[in-house]
């Protein structure tokens, strides 16, 4: 059941979830960067009470919007991220290469091209699902997650889609899926 939060004019809830304290969130932005962030860094609050914003943790570019999050309790797990950009370009991350020691900035989750930016962000556990990548235009493509190498985070992504014939179109989104999603 979800609470009734107290919002600021055009702000959106990205994510709600039960975690734990000692479990890290993490955070993707838009402009390809992702937050580090120890649950207990995140001063208690009252679910009524405006909350503090992210910019007030780490410090990150104040255009820069979160577009998804989730806990981590266990790096070591085997869970595989999911980044797509608006010019067709996906990465696939191992989880663990998301870890870090020091998170007083935003990090580097992959590389853009000017005037690209991060649309979307999914996170699986295990390597056995498949991929989705839809346009604006209505085209879809889905393949083998594992077609999609594991890449560094501090890469560029690979093409998910062709969008040349269509010089308009642009990715809205992509996402893992599994047998039973289809």
């Amino acid at each position: 059941k979800s609470l009734n939060y107290k919002l600021k004019e055009d702000d959106i809830i990205v994510s709600e979830y039960l975690s734990s304290t000692v479990d890290t969130l993490l955070m993707f932005t838009d402009k390809g960067n992702y937050v580090y962030l120890p649950m207990s860094k995140i001063p208690e609050s009252k679910h009524k009470d405006l909350g503090y914003h992210v910019s007030t943790l780490v410090s990150m570019e104040p255009n820069e919007k979160v577009i998804f999050s989730f806990p981590v309790a266990d790096f070591e797990e085997e869970k595989y991220v999911l980044l797509a950009t608006k010019s067709g370009l996906i990465k696939r991350m191992k989880l663990s290469s998301l870890k870090v020691n020091r998170y007083s900035k935003t990090l580097m989750a992959t590389k853009l091209r000017e005037g690209d930016e991060v649309v979307s962000v999914d996170v699986i556990t295990g390597e056995n699902s498949e991929v989705i990548v839809a346009t604006h235009d209505g085209y879809m493509n889905r393949y083998d997650a594992k077609e999609i190498r594991i890449i560094e985070p501090s890469s560029f992504g690979v093409k998910s889609i062709e969008l040349k014939s269509r010089p308009n179109d642009y990715v809205v989104g992509a996402k893992y899926v599994s047998e039973k999603d289809i």
